[in-house]
């Protein structure tokens, strides 16, 4: 058996791959703010750190503008900075209408708003204005104040034109460098907010806040930042400290596949590293999913950082048809003191070069929990996510089987195995066809969804299957043609044991996929 087929009938019959896509990085700065833009950096950092997005999309530049000198509204500055140093609380407020209302209420519970005299949000912000609300949280934040000295050093050149009620705001703000002013040397609190100081004013307090938290400290807390106005579904950050820094998994999105999993590495100093950036070419890595953490971890001398994810080789083919052998699960070392990489091998090698009628594909349970207790299961569901994935296959293959075993015993069949590989430009023999089929329930509500209990199920589009699910640990597929899955895709599988089987931590549980000889 080629490796082609081989490796195109393993995906979809287990389809087990679990990656994510790599995101595309955005195209350079907005079409408005060059590079020379006085504000250029503040701007850069509050867009990659998705505080201030763009305006809107620029269709002659080929990306999206910042209009850096529009006027900012209190519900959009209030936005910002609870997106920025209170995102912990945003989801303690109760939910009201308007896209603004889950910050304003979040800014008005933490005292933000006191003093402020914001009467519209939705109007102008006034400097002054902003220069109260940054002093509400420079306390609240417990940050360090300036003494009478530095206070009376603050030289600005309208002094005698700010009201008493905005004074020591303003002072404040000055003498902390929170605040600069104009270039003639005024503050112009009359003046209304723009874009680009609000983004300036950010790029301060964050730069004062890793003053108070530490370097590393602050850095782990903006990886761990994310909106919960925005995406309200479960979000995880998980530490893993080490000598020189700390790792971190962080998942989001409801699964642990969501847009933003994946780990990453903040030194002391707080130079925050992708782990991936630090692992060589020519393979593709998957994210990081229901790893048990002792999987991640760092030996004896606190420099060494290991952990286990999939690994593909990739080849210098067309971008959809570059995949090379699959490891399978694999144990990299990365040395953390010089950044290099110690080691990268296999849990379990294997080779799908080769064939044989008893062919194991390791394959660790995602979701450990059935199996770490000593309690008699009779049930156990394995789930997991794809990568993006197409290929050009034949496969006319009949009897396939997949079971479950221990110790190398079959103990287990799949009674429902679930899954959203798509299929194009297909000639199919036959779909999967049950031998042995078991009555589990479907749910029927969706209307492109047809049952058939004990048979291959599936979802149809245009006519078209782009999901399928068969409840047998039998099947028979005639296939030729192209088939591919696409990011966030999932499988899940539940099994049955054939008897009651005692699993404990430890115990060592494979998928086995068989064909036929040829």
């Amino acid at each position: 058996m080629s490796k082609r087929i081989l490796s195109a009938a393993l995906a979809l019959a287990l389809s087990l791959s679990l990656a994510v896509p790599a995101f595309a990085e955005e195209e350079g700065p907005f079409s408005d703010v060059p590079t020379t833009h006085w504000a250029i950096e503040a701007i850069r950092q509050a867009e990659e750190e998705r505080i201030i997005s763009g305006m809107g999309y620029d269709p002659e530049a080929g990306r999206s503008y910042f209009a850096p000198d529009d006027q900012l509204t209190a519900a959009q500055f209030a936005t910002i900075v609870t997106k920025a140093f209170y995102w912990r609380t945003i989801n303690d407020v109760k939910q009201e209408e308007g896209w603004s209302a889950l910050y304003r209420k979040t800014a008005e519970q933490a005292g933000l708003m006191e003093g402020v005299g914001v009467e519209d949000w939705d109007a102008p912000m006034t400097r002054y204005q902003m220069a109260v609300m940054l002093y509400n949280i420079v306390v609240d934040k417990e940050l360090a104040l300036p003494d009478k000295a530095a206070l009376e050093a603050v030289e600005i050149t309208d002094w005698d034109q700010v009201p008493e009620e905005f004074q020591e705001a303003v002072s404040t703000a000055y003498a902390m460098g929170l605040l600069s002013g104009m270039e003639d040397g005024s503050f112009a609190g009359d003046q209304t907010l723009t874009r680009a100081q609000a983004a300036v004013v950010f790029a301060k307090l964050d730069k004062a806040m890793e003053v108070k938290e530490g370097p590393m400290e602050w850095a782990l807390e903006k990886a761990e930042r994310y909106d919960p106005a925005c995406d309200p579904t479960s979000h995880s950050f998980t530490r893993y400290p080490g000598k020189l820094g700390t790792a971190y998994t962080t998942y989001q999105g409801g699964t642990s596949h969501g847009w933003m999993s994946g780990m990453g590495y903040v030194a002391l100093d707080g130079t925050d590293i992708g782990i991936k950036s630090l692992l060589p070419e020519g393979y593709l890595y998957d994210s990081i999913y229901h790893f048990d953490p002792k999987d991640i971890q760092f030996d004896e001398s606190g420099e060494k950082l290991s952990f286990i994810t999939n690994v593909q080789e990739l080849t210098d083919g067309p971008s959809i048809f570059n995949f090379g052998k699959n490891w399978g699960d694999t144990k990299i070392v990365l040395n953390m003191a010089t950044g290099e990489l110690e080691s990268m091998e296999p849990v379990i090698p294997f080779d799908l070069t080769e064939w044989d009628e008893d062919f194991h594909a390791y394959s660790p349970l995602s979701d450990p929990a059935p199996v770490l207790s000593a309690v008699v299961k009779n049930e156990l569901t394995s789930s997991g996510g794809h990568r993006p994935y197409a290929e050009e296959a034949e496969w006319p293959y009949t009897g396939m089987f997949v079971v479950m075993d221990q110790d190398g015993i079959s103990i287990a069949h799949p009674t429902e195995m679930t899954s959203d590989l798509e299929f194009l430009d297909s000639d199919y023999g036959k779909a999967f066809s049950a031998l042995r089929g078991l009555p589990v329930p479907v749910d029927g509500d969706t209307p492109e969804r047809r049952e058939q209990v004990g048979q291959y199920l599936q979802v149809e589009h245009n006519g078209q299957p782009v999901a399928g699910t068969f409840l047998a640990d039998y099947a028979d597929l005639d296939f030729t043609g192209l088939w591919y899955t696409e990011g966030k895709s999932y499988t899940v599988m539940h099994f049955t044991f054939d008897q009651p089987v005692e699993l404990k931590e430890g115990d060592n549980l494979t998928m086995r996929l068989g064909l036929p000889q040829e």
